[in-house]
């Protein structure tokens, strides 16, 4: 049986955070040219960083989940749930009876629902 270390682990795990950072940062560089001119790789992998780490904290684990919630804060800020207005995505985003997957959905079914369309 092959034993993988403490130490071995937390590599691949290190290893996986890089990847899946690199893949969104190049994501983000695709979808919304304008902004990530603007912010430029350095803020934009720090703000990948920050929004990995709150996603993880609200109990999301699916990589597209994280991706989408890492889309949103890029596009909307980190406090886009934390403004005056967004209280019900708020509390979907926290709801930890529900899959990320399921809050994930809602939330941007509200913000799609929300947003004037040109």
């Amino acid at each position: 049986m092959l034993r993988v270390t403490k130490t071995q682990q937390a590599k691949l795990s290190d290893a996986s955070i890089r990847r899946f950072t690199s893949q969104a940062t190049a994501r983000l560089e695709r979808h919304f040219p304008k902004l990530h001119e603007r912010r430029g790789p350095a803020e934009t992998q720090a703000l990948v960083l920050v929004a990995l780490e709150r996603a993880r904290a609200l109990g999301m684990t699916r990589e597209r989940d994280v991706a989408r919630y890492i889309d949103l804060v890029y596009a909307r800020g980190l406090d886009f749930a934390e403004r005056p207005g967004a209280e019900d995505l708020r509390i979907q985003l926290s709801d930890s009876s529900k899959a990320g997957s399921w809050r994930m959905n809602n939330v941007h079914d509200q913000i799609a629902a929300s947003t004037p369309r040109s």
